[in-house]
């Protein structure tokens, strides 16, 4: 990446971490599941990727802005390891928190559908 384009995504990155009512999430993501990760992804999606209750991972764009596809791996005998959690309305949960440490530097978390900045 271009370092220009990388300082630009941090410095987004740290706006939206420093103001976070500014870039409040409309509404909460979208929960699409999938059999694989599909080639494009919705920017207000999460897709959950398996075969009926067994899922191995769930995929994302990042928030930061980057355009980064995002996948958290769900398979408890690899690592690292996220934990998904669907309440009652169909929103999802994402444990721990993603952390970038490349590209846009973003570090957040998904609760109840909407991403919670650090």
């Amino acid at each position: 990446m271009h370092p220009f384009k990388l300082a630009f995504y941090r410095t987004l990155g740290w706006i939206r971490r420093r103001f976070p009512s500014t870039y409040r999430q409309r509404a909460p993501f979208a929960v699409v599941r999938e059999s694989d990760v599909p080639d494009e992804l919705e920017s207000d999606c999460i897709y959950l990727i398996g075969e009926g209750e067994h899922l191995w991972s769930a995929a994302m764009k990042c928030p930061g802005g980057c355009g980064t596809v995002l996948e958290m791996n769900l398979v408890p005998d690899m690592r690292p390891l996220w934990h998904v959690a669907l309440d009652a309305k169909g929103t999802v949960t994402i444990e721990p928190s993603i952390w970038r440490k490349r590209d846009c530097g973003c570090h957040f978390r998904i609760t109840k559908g909407r991403v919670v900045w650090y």
